[in-house]
């Protein structure tokens, strides 16, 4: 009996101290500062998207998970309560507008707003992947020259 209560207790020793480092290293784990990341390609708009069009997976295989900082004409802004979406719009498709959608941080909305369309901006964002109709980037930031 007493050999089987020494293997429980070492079992719930390992157990507990998994779990403790599971917390530390993987729950636990700080996020990025998405706006002072430095981005790993800098594009143009345009080539992004053809790039994602013709081959999807090998686009995906370059990209995702990567800072890029997006060169173009800013073609739609929309801002709601908690969230603004800057777009740049390439294409007209069967189901609306086609291009490059930027999931903006809150502090870069209000400079958003100031933005009008047909502005040529930088905007940098962690690429998310291709939808089919658009490519998407989460955490935008509005870049101006100097910071790419």
């Amino acid at each position: 009996m007493k050999k089987w209560i020494k293997i429980l207790g070492i079992l719930f020793v390992v157990g507990v101290s998994a779990a403790v480092a599971g917390y530390v290293f993987v729950y636990n784990k700080p996020h990025p500062n998405y706006d002072k990341l430095k981005a790993d390609y800098t594009i143009q708009a345009n080539t992004l998207y053809n790039e994602f069009v013709t081959d999807a997976k090998t686009a995906s295989a370059k990209y995702n998970g990567k800072m890029l900082a997006i060169e173009g004409i800013l073609s739609e802004t929309e801002i709601s309560d908690s969230t603004s979406i800057a777009y740049y719009v390439l294409e007209e498709g069967m189901f609306g507008n086609q291009g490059i959608r930027i999931s903006m941080m809150p502090e870069y909305a209000a400079g958003l707003t100031k933005k009008n369309k047909g502005d040529q901006v930088i905007i940098k964002g962690l690429c998310a992947g291709f939808n089919d109709t658009d490519v998407i980037l989460e955490h935008g930031s509005m870049v101006n020259g100097s910071e790419k």
